[in-house]
């Protein structure tokens, strides 16, 4: 047993932690992405992906709408946009039945735009999104991602999104950018960056806008804070879908719990919805709700 852990210890050490994930993602060559391709175009895309990550750059790829993104390799959204080929196909079925022109889509949480980009397709020129980003690096593929697809209709913000203006710091995960979260104004530290916060209300009426139909919010446990900042657009947005991914260790780190959200949309007649594997919507019961997941919440009967 101790010269099997001694083996494993050195392979650790020896072999790049890139190349060992190779075995975890071989499924990824036997079962190819939604846009199509045989199995050696999925090794080939494989082993391109490895030998960015080997070489910590940037990767450039196209989904299967053809939208042109630059990603990082240590960040999940890229990571399966790029395998993919969408990035969570389920949903973004039930926001192209649910969104479409001149509508106003807001992303918070944009990351590297896998959201951003098809929305702002969705709702065309007559239409606006907003998509806010508050670390520095992934803000700035962000707004690459924006350009390269000639997206017009698109406002980038680079501010983390809570209950109060001014500065706060966040935290980045290592392995998964894209997991950046909140902390607080006094815990900087060489994995984190100090930020502006703004409340979601007066970052869109200072942009004129008064309404939103679609908002999207992935902030990795900040939920609560978030609602708290947008109260005024939430009462004057009727229509309103809410999307928010509810993980309740990252929701419990600030004290607070995922039952907890879900009452204060309740109160606002909201109603939660899950999806199906092909995007189609489904009313979640309170058991529902204490399981990890992406929830959407309307005041009308979504399908």
């Amino acid at each position: 047993m101790k010269v099997s852990n001694t083996i494993v210890s050195i392979c650790k050490t020896v072999i790049p932690e890139p190349v060992r994930a190779l075995r975890r993602r071989y499924h990824l060559v036997k079962t190819p992405p939604i846009h199509g391709g045989s199995r050696l175009v999925s090794a080939c895309r494989l082993l391109n992906w490895t030998a960015h990550e080997l070489l910590n750059i940037d990767i450039g790829f196209r989904t299967q709408d053809r939208s042109r993104y630059v990603g990082q390799t240590r960040n999940r959204s890229s990571y399966l946009a790029y395998f993919q080929g969408e990035k969570d196909p389920e949903i973004q079925a039930f926001i192209r039945r649910n969104l479409g022109p001149g509508k106003v889509f807001v992303d918070v949480g944009a990351n590297i735009g896998t959201y951003t980009v098809p929305a702002a397709k969705l709702v065309g020129d007559a239409g606006k999104v907003v998509a806010i980003e508050p670390h520095p690096a992934i803000f700035r593929l962000l707004e690459k991602n924006i350009s390269l697809n000639r997206l017009q209709n698109v406002l980038p913000v680079r501010t983390a999104i809570g209950e109060t203006n001014g500065n706060i710091c966040i935290a980045f995960d290592r392995c998964n950018a894209g997991q950046t979260h909140v902390t607080g104004e006094a815990d900087l530290t060489s994995n984190g960056e100090s930020v502006p916060i703004a409340r979601l209300d007066d970052l869109l009426i200072e942009r004129g806008i008064t309404e939103i139909d679609y908002l999207k919010i992935d902030v990795e446990g900040y939920e609560k804070f978030v609602l708290a900042g947008a109260q005024r657009i939430i009462a004057k947005s009727a229509a309103m879908i809410i999307q928010m991914e509810l993980i309740h260790s990252h929701v419990a780190r600030y004290g607070i719990s995922c039952l907890e959200i879900a009452e204060i949309l309740r109160t606002q007649y909201f109603v939660p919805y899950q999806l199906d594997k092909n995007g189609w919507a489904c009313q979640l019961t309170e058991a529902d709700l204490a399981r990890d997941g992406e929830v959407f919440w309307s005041r009308k009967p979504i399908t």
